[in-house]
C-alpha cells in the first residue's frame, strides 16, 4: 500500500526547505542588486558633484601626468591641494576612498598615497568607465585602507565614474564607497523574511499534515476493507468449488468453468455400482429425522473413504441408495476390479453398524458396459447411464 504520510512528510518538508532557502536567496541576490545600482548612481552623482567643483582646477594636472612616476605625481604641490580639496568634499558621505586615473590608466590620484603612479589599464571596470559606462563592484575586505586609518571588516562598493566633458570621457573617478551597515540591514530584513516564510510554512505544513493523515487513515481503512473483501471473496470462492467438488468430478468442475453449458461425454467401458440399505424404511420407521440423518451420514461418510480409497467418481446418494462409478470422468483399465474391491469392503464396513439391535444389511449391485455421462439442465446435475 501506498504510505502516503510519509511520503507527504518528506516531500513537503524537503520542498518547504528549498522554498524557504531559494526565497531567503532571491530577496538576498535582489537587495544587493538593487543596493550595488543605487550605490552606483549615488556615486555618479557624487563623482558629478566632485567634478564639477573640482575638475575645472585639476584637469591640467591629470593631463600632463603621462608619463610621470608616482613618486613625481605625489611631489606635485597640486597633489597636496587636491588630496584637502577631495577630504573636504568627502566630509559627512559614506565614501572611504578616492582615485582618478587619467585616460592612460595611470592612477593620478589616490587618497592612499601610495597606490599613486599604478597602471590601471588593464582593469575591467576602468576600461568601461573610459568608454563612458559606470561600472561597480561589491567586495569585502577583512582590512581597508581609508582616508587615515585602516578599516576592518567592511563591506566596500567601488564604482568607476567616466567625468565626462561634451559627451567624452577625460578621466576617471573611483569611488570606493562603506555599505557594511546597508548590507547588514538586508541581512537582518533577510532573516526576518525567511523566520516569517519558515512560520508560515510550518503553519501550512501543519495544517496539511492533518488533511493527510486524515486522508491516510481513510485510504488505510478503505485498504483494510479491500483486503478483507478480497479475503472473503478468496474464501467464498474456495468454498464455491470445494461444494462444486462434492458434486462433480474435477476434472468437469474445470470444464464448466471454462466451457459453461451442457456436458456429454460417451464412455466405452465403465462400472457403475448401486449400494442400498435393506429394509431401511422399516428400520427407521419410528425414529427422529435428525438420527435418521446422522446415521446416513455415519455410513456414506465410510463408504465415500472408500471411494476416495480407490479413485472412483462418487455420482450421487438419494435416501439410503449410494451410486459410484469407475472408469469417468477418467477411463481407467481396472474399473471393474476397483469396483468390486469396494463393493467387498462396503460389505465389511456394514458389519460394524446396527441400528436398535438390528444387524444392517446392503444390497449392491454392479455393472459394466458403455454409458453416456453429463452435466444436464442449469439447476439440477444429472449421470445418466
Amino acid at each position: 500500500m501506498f504510505k502516503l504520510l510519509r511520503y507527504f512528510s518528506i516531500t513537503s518538508l524537503l520542498t518547504f526547505i528549498t522554498v524557504t532557502i531559494i526565497l531567503g536567496e532571491v530577496y538576498g541576490q535582489t537587495a544587493v542588486t538593487d543596493l550595488i545600482a543605487l550605490g552606483e548612481s549615488h556615486n555618479v552623482a557624487l563623482t558629478q558633484a566632485f567634478s564639477n567643483s573640482l575638475w575645472p582646477k585639476f584637469a591640467p594636472f591629470v593631463r600632463a601626468a603621462s608619463g610621470q612616476t608616482g613618486d613625481e605625481l605625489r611631489a606635485n604641490a597640486q597633489a597636496a591641494q587636491f588630496y584637502s580639496a577631495v577630504q573636504e568634499q568627502m566630509n559627512g558621505t559614506t565614501v572611504v576612498k578616492v582615485k582618478i586615473y587619467n585616460l592612460d590608466g595611470l592612477t593620478v590620484f589616490s587618497t592612499e598615497p601610495s597606490q599613486v603612479g599604478e597602471d590601471k589599464s588593464d582593469n575591467q571596470g576602468f576600461q568601461l568607465a573610459a568608454t563612458g559606462t559606470p561600472a561597480s563592484e561589491l567586495t569585502h575586505r577583512d582590512a581597508f585602507s581609508a582616508f587615515e586609518n585602516t578599516v576592518e571588516n567592511i563591506d566596500v562598493l567601488s564604482s568607476y565614474i567616466p567625468i565626462l566633458r561634451d559627451g567624452q570621457a577625460q578621466g576617471v573617478f573611483e569611488i570606493y564607497t562603506d555599505i557594511t551597515p546597508l548590507l547588514q540591514r538586508i541581512k537582518e530584513t533577510q532573516q526576518k523574511i525567511v523566520l516569517a516564510v519558515t512560520f508560515i510554512l510550518v503553519l501550512l505544513y501543519l495544517l496539511l499534515f492533518l488533511i493527510v493523515r486524515r486522508a491516510d487513515n481513510i485510504i488505510r481503512q478503505q485498504y483494510g476493507e479491500i483486503k478483507q473483501a478480497e479475503e472473503r471473496a478468496v474464501q467464498s470462492k474456495k468454498m464455491a468449488d470445494d461444494l462444486l467438488l462434492n458434486i462433480l468430478p474435477g476434472p468437469i468442475v474445470e470444464r464448466l468453468k471454462l466451457h459453461p453449458g451442457t456436458i456429454a461425454d460417451t464412455y466405452q467401458d465403465v462400472t457403475v455400482l448401486f449400494a442400498d440399505i435393506v429394509d431401511f424404511t422399516r428400520l427407521t420407521a419410528h425414529d427422529a429425522p435428525a438420527d435418521i440423518v446422522e446415521l446416513l451420514n455415519s455410513i456414506f461418510s465410510d463408504i465415500d473413504g472408500l471411494a476416495q480409497k480407490y479413485g472412483l467418481e462418487k455420482i450421487k446418494t438419494i435416501g439410503d441408495a449410494y451410486m459410484v462409478a469407475g472408469g469417468i470422468p477418467v477411463p481407467r483399465a481396472d474399473h471393474a476390479e476397483a469396483i468390486a474391491n469396494m463393493a467387498l469392503d462396503i460389505l465389511d464396513i456394514l458389519k460394524r453398524y446396527a441400528w436398535h439391535g438390528e444387524k444392517i444389511h446392503v444390497r449392491i449391485g454392479i455393472n459394466s458396459g458403455p454409458a453416456v455421462a453429463g452435466v444436464i439442465g442449469q439447476q439440477k446435475f444429472m449421470a445418466h447411464k
